[in-house]
């Protein structure tokens, strides 16, 4: 006769795991401008170990203390620099699942602007700081770049032959001795950092890494350019 053996099975059963749900502002009020303080609530469900705030500022992220989600976790935050987009993202670190994501603005949304002169005696340059840049992007921006038609910078080809707007000459492909090799010829450049991108009347540009805003124009004979170009700027930070 055959002998069966039944063995009891240890089931393990580890401790619920508490997620995260969701971020917002905190409706009992919070910051509507640079300089004042952003408060958010973290909502979720069960008991989390722990969890960390980004800001998306590239200041550190928050690290949260186990909480209990039976009550929302409250946070605050000061925005220094630009106005604009802001991302909080909400990621688990111990014990805890879920992820939250929340975008805003604070003011000031409007651009800034920059007019770019040069008469012949002016100092001849390739790159300009932006004056009225607030700060440093952070990394991970999104980076709005826009230009007037008018008026155009006359970068003294013969003949008048190279008068452009801050796109430059179309279809073209710059080799040395231009600055930007493979950018437009005698178009407006955005440097973030050591990083160069094209730049011109309606461009959008994400920034991998952040860092000082300058622009720059393409061209191989700065000490030619003459004119002005109107510039303008605006940042969302994507975190």
């Amino acid at each position: 006769m055959r002998t069966f053996y039944l063995f009891p099975i240890l089931m393990l059963i580890s401790g619920c795991v508490g997620e995260v749900r969701g971020v917002i502002l905190n409706p009992a009020g919070s910051a509507t401008r640079i300089g004042d303080t952003t408060y958010v609530m973290v909502t979720g469900q069960g008991q989390c170990g722990g969890f960390a705030i980004d800001w998306g500022d590239d200041t550190p992220p928050q690290q949260a203390p186990a909480h209990d989600f039976q009550n929302p976790f409250y946070a605050t935050h000061t925005y220094s620099g630009w106005g604009g987009g802001k991302t909080v993202t909400v990621t688990p670190t111990t014990s805890c699942g879920g992820y939250a994501r929340l975008r805003f603005k604070l003011e000031p949304t409007a651009p800034i602007s920059l007019g770019w002169n040069r008469r012949p005696t002016d100092s001849a340059v390739t790159c300009n700081s932006v004056p009225s840049a607030p700060g440093p992007l952070a990394s991970h921006s999104l980076l709005h770049v826009m230009g007037d038609p008018t008026p155009v910078f006359n970068f003294s080809c013969p003949f008048n032959g190279c008068i452009y707007d801050p796109d430059g000459r179309p279809g073209s492909v710059a080799a040395a001795p231009f600055p930007f090799p493979g950018m437009r010829q005698y178009s407006l450049v955005a440097k973030v950092g050591t990083q160069s991108f094209q730049g011109g009347k309606n461009t959008n540009i994400t920034v991998p890494q952040g860092g000082a805003l300058m622009v720059c124009q393409n061209t191989d004979n700065p000490a030619g350019a003459v004119g002005g170009w109107g510039i303008y700027f605006a940042v969302d930070q994507l975190a």
